[in-house]
């Protein structure tokens, strides 16, 4: 008999054991779950918070016609890298190509080059030869009358203008070693230096880029989203609610 009850507190002792082990368990579990449920409920806000800060706000004709107005708005030539820590890399030249002068153009022994967006400017000795390559030129002497030259006085400049007023020129002839143009420092302009339609694409540039600043879809982005309700408007036949769009 005293061997059936020693056998019956010592199962008594471990089943008290196993029972707070299991309650200690189930704390556990809830306090997880609780955890987990304000993790959530935190994240939901954020996500409403930022969605509220978010919201598309159209931009008036007088905020988008300022941006052009605004003829003192510094502009910078895209081609310019950014900069960064590694500045090594940075200063580092593609390979076969010459650092741009000053001017953005390059020197050489007999003239030199610079260019803007819109125009080249080619200073060469007071001898002045043009021909083509293999044929006697076309002019090869001194000049007989007094120019306007550089102030050395030993420098005429031949001035030319781009038809393409979007690039950068990499060399002024063929036979030239090209410069880096990433490497090109263009200095500051206004939008009334810019032709037509590259004003009107910088301009496009500009509003896309507060737009975005201001956590707002770019233009090209509203359209899309625009064409996107008309076409869901259009085939109300369609469930959309699984379609992913990005």
């Amino acid at each position: 008999m005293c061997s059936w009850q020693a056998l019956i507190e010592k199962f008594n002792a471990y089943k008290d054991v196993g029972l707070k082990n299991a309650i200690s368990k189930q704390r556990e579990r809830e306090e997880q779950e609780r955890k987990r449920r304000e993790k959530i409920a935190a994240e939901k806000q954020k996500r409403e918070q930022e969605l509220e800060s978010n919201k598309i706000v159209e931009l008036t004709d007088e905020e988008a016609s300022e941006l052009s107005a605004n003829d003192e708005i510094i502009l910078r030539g895209s081609d310019h890298p950014t900069q960064s820590a590694d500045s090594d890399k940075e200063d580092e030249l593609s390979p076969g190509c010459l650092r741009p002068n000053s001017g953005n153009g390059a020197d050489f022994p007999d003239y030199s080059w610079t260019q803007t967006l819109k125009e080249v400017e080619v200073n060469y000795l007071t001898h002045l030869k043009v021909g083509v390559r293999g044929q006697p030129p076309i002019i090869d002497g001194e000049l007989d009358n007094k120019i306007k030259l550089e102030e050395n006085g030993k420098v005429a400049a031949i001035h030319l203008e781009k038809v393409d007023k979007m690039n950068w020129w990499e060399r002024l002839v063929t036979t030239d070693t090209p410069i880096d143009t990433k490497k090109v420092c263009p200095e500051n302009s206004k939008l009334s230096d810019l032709d037509g339609e590259t004003r009107a694409m910088v301009e496009k540039m500009m509003v896309d880029q507060r737009r975005r600043e201001m956590g707002l879809p770019t233009t090209e982005d509203e359209k899309k989203q625009e064409l996107l309700k008309k076409f869901m408007s259009a085939h109300p036949e369609m469930d959309f609610s699984k379609a992913k769009f990005n």
